[in-house]
């Protein structure tokens, strides 16, 4: 398993925002997480999400990654095969993306899209057609990412001002909530439901 520091800086592509979706007959009832990626600097990623944005999940290899020292980040590095090998890698904050990453696990499938952190409805439409989907997570976690989340949480909640019962309740309150969102099933209409009143 590479460690963070293994990965060449210019493999990092920025991960600007993030949502979820849910699709029939690939999600079950699931929720999957969409990541909006900057791929301004990287014209053979936007040319691969082009190539694949009609295949289903399998063509990559996926694996998380965390650094040797801290416990701030986990990375996802995911390897395309073909039609070219591409290699690239998309960091996370535990703190800020604790929720994210745990819907990442559950889903065990992502929606990868280029996208910016302010767009208009036109252009998320647009590229949500252009993006793809990568299988993740067959291999775990390299480390015990959820205690960092706790631990992150509460010393953000000590800073503003809670002792450390009411700080370690405020992590779990937060925690419980995300996971709840991602873990939560949805209900997507199937084909005969789709015509009826």
């Amino acid at each position: 398993m590479p460690r963070v520091n293994q990965i060449p800086d210019e493999q990092y592509i920025p991960l600007v925002a993030y949502g979820a979706i849910a699709v029939e007959n690939l999600s079950g009832n699931r929720k999957i997480p969409v990541l909006s990626l900057n791929l301004s600097t990287r014209p053979d990623v936007r040319d691969l999400f082009a190539v694949h944005q009609d295949s289903p999940p399998g063509d990559a290899l996926s694996r998380w990654c965390a650094p040797r020292f801290g416990k701030k980040h986990l990375v996802l590095l995911i390897e395309f095969v073909r039609p070219a090998r591409i290699v690239f890698a998309v960091q996370f904050s535990v703190e800020a993306h604790g929720g994210l990453i745990e819907g990442i696990d559950h889903a065990k499938l992502v929606f990868l899209r280029e996208g910016r952190a302010v767009e208009s409805d036109e252009e998320v439409d647009n590229s949500m057609k252009n993006g793809i989907y990568v299988e993740v997570g067959a291999k775990g976690f390299p480390v015990d990412w959820k205690s960092w989340y706790k631990k992150a949480l509460t010393k953000k909640f000590k800073k503003v001002g809670l002792d450390k019962k009411g700080a370690e309740q405020a992590a779990k309150d937060v925690i419980n909530t995300e996971f709840s969102f991602w873990h939560s099933p949805v209900n997507v209409p199937s084909d005969e439901s789709k015509g009826r009143d």
